[in-house]
């Protein structure tokens, strides 16, 4: 049996929120998140809410993580889709990936589908293997891909929770990346290393409590920027104040983002940068809006304080951002 969940469901997190087109040409790779709930247990409203609103979270985060890119929903509609097994959950027990995905592949769910990442959370389990919390792999040769998790690695008593990077360790291997143990030339250190652990995206990073450094390194943003599903989407664009931006192992100068502006016209104003070698531009105005034009003219609302960003990366993968307050008068 299997229910799409109505876009009301997530009504709160979408209240401001805008669909706009990216700029830069794309493809029809998404990544579709799912609740799923074994036989024998019940659909949990607050769970499947925390399903969407992880999606989500893992959406801006990545953006700002590997300098500019990330991934696309299947549906932007019905956030997530509910599915609820055929047997209970003992059936599964030590075997989730096999079992679990083929019968959702037979019920003709996006599973081991060609364009298409499955991100699956399952209700009221532990692990879903012997060995393993959580797991997660590319398939169909870099164009598709899957994680299954337990729902307790996105419930917390905070947000977002301190074992969300397990799902965002999960998608990156789904993406098609390794642990550095498997790439015997990259000696990292372990805090600058998101797919060695958990740690990518802690509760840490909002409270500004931990010294490590989360976020992409430069091999890892050169696998991404090729991926297909990875692309510019300026309008889920937000600074995530405490992610770095990491440039590791350094492979040329790093582009100094550097902001400028001008007033053109009242409360509008033209905003310049000085990366000579940037390709990749997103510019968050502290109002909500974005852009990802090299020089873009921004009409704000009203008067106030605003804080701009700019990101900016380049054709190596080396990025750098900087954020400026600019009053309105």
């Amino acid at each position: 049996m299997y229910k799409l969940l109505v876009a009301s469901l997530l009504a709160i997190v979408f209240s401001s929120c805008q669909i706009i087109e990216p700029e830069a040409p794309t493809n029809d790779y998404k990544v579709h998140a799912y609740y799923v709930i074994p036989a024998e247990m019940n659909y949990l409203d607050d769970n499947a809410n925390r399903v969407g609103r992880a999606i989500i979270e893992m959406q801006r985060w990545y953006q700002t993580a590997t300098g500019g890119l990330t991934f696309e929903l299947l549906d932007e509609e019905n956030i997530i889709g509910v599915y609820f097994t055929d047997h209970e959950s003992s059936y599964y027990e030590g075997d989730w990936w096999n079992l679990l995905l083929n019968e959702m592949k037979a019920k003709g769910q996006p599973i081991e589908s060609s364009g298409t990442i499955a991100m699956i959370w399952v209700e009221g389990i532990q692990q879903v293997a012997d060995n393993a919390t959580a797991l997660g792999a590319d398939m169909c040769n870099g164009n598709c891909g899957a994680a299954i998790l337990p729902i307790h690695t996105i419930i917390g008593t905070t947000w977002p929770p301190a074992d969300l990077g397990v799902p965002f360790h999960e998608m990156g291997h789904a993406l098609g990346l390794t642990h550095p143990v498997e790439e015997a030339d990259l000696p990292l250190p372990t805090e600058q290393e998101p797919m060695l652990s958990s740690v990518m995206c802690q509760a840490t990073i909002r409270t500004g409590n931990s010294n490590a450094e989360h976020g992409f390194l430069t091999n890892e943003k050169a696998i991404l920027i090729n991926n297909p599903f990875m692309k510019p989407f300026v309008n889920i664009y937000q600074d995530f104040w405490q992610t770095k931006i990491i440039n590791y192992p350094v492979t040329g100068d790093v582009p100094q983002a550097h902001i400028s502006f001008s007033e053109v016209t009242f409360h509008s104003y033209k905003f310049e940068n000085n990366a000579d070698t940037g390709v990749l531009y997103y510019w968050y105005f502290g109002d909500g809006s974005t852009s990802n034009e090299p020089t873009p003219i921004h009409e704000f609302g009203s008067s106030g304080l605003y804080n701009v960003t700019l990101m900016v990366t380049d054709a190596n993968n080396m990025a750098s951002r900087v954020s400026q307050f600019v009053e309105i008068q």
